[in-house]
């Protein structure tokens, strides 16, 4: 079943999710994954094109488990920002490995696309 997601404009691709011939995105989908992997990722001030977006997973296993399951609520809040998006629900649980998983449910126009991300040695990885 395809996802029904509002039209939007291709965006370009950067950073960890940079195609090697510079392509824009695909999808609507691709975009709105794009979004939400950007606002976990990026830590808060770090993009001058959105300096209040920005939430840093992947900085967070340095701090302690009570801090980095508290951004959860952050996420949500921010990605109540996103035009597009009309709702969320964001959980954090760590992974009998010691990973963290970050499952983001996102809502938009009616359908809800389910995203896992996770939070390990090497960063924010996903969406799985």
């Amino acid at each position: 079943m395809t996802q029904s997601l509002p039209s939007t404009y291709q965006e370009a691709r950067w950073a960890d999710d940079m195609d090697p011939n510079g392509a824009e995105t695909d999808s609507d989908l691709e975009s709105l994954i794009q979004d939400v992997f950007h606002i976990l990722s990026e830590v808060l001030g770090s993009n001058l094109a959105d300096p209040d977006d920005g939430v840093g997973l992947g900085d967070s296993l340095s701090g302690t488990s009570d801090a980095l399951l508290a951004k959860a609520a952050l996420v949500d809040a921010q990605l109540g920002n996103v035009t597009r998006i009309t709702g969320s629900q964001t959980t954090i649980g760590q992974q009998a490995e010691g990973s963290w998983l970050v499952t983001v449910q996102v809502v938009a126009s009616g359908s809800v696309v389910p995203l896992n991300f996770v939070i390990g040695p090497n960063g924010l990885t996903g969406p799985q």
